[in-house]
């Protein structure tokens, strides 16, 4: 499963997807690498580009997948 149909929380303890009711109908979930902590939070941001222009310009890692 891509977490696609996951509206909130998580399955694995490892990536935690914000609460999104509209996520079934996106294409990119992007999974924010914060070094140091267990936990993955999961996105999905209507305008995902901006997103991770504005992150990549703050030093965060970010990792697309497709939904």
């Amino acid at each position: 499963m891509s977490g696609k149909w996951r509206i909130w929380g998580s399955a694995d303890l490892v990536r935690w997807y914000n609460r999104d009711w509209r996520r079934p109908r996106k294409d990119v979930a992007l999974v924010l690498d914060l070094r140091g902590h267990a936990l993955q939070p999961v996105i999905t941001p209507d305008d995902s580009e901006r997103v991770v222009e504005v992150l990549r310009s703050h030093g965060v890692q970010v990792t697309e997948i497709s939904a």
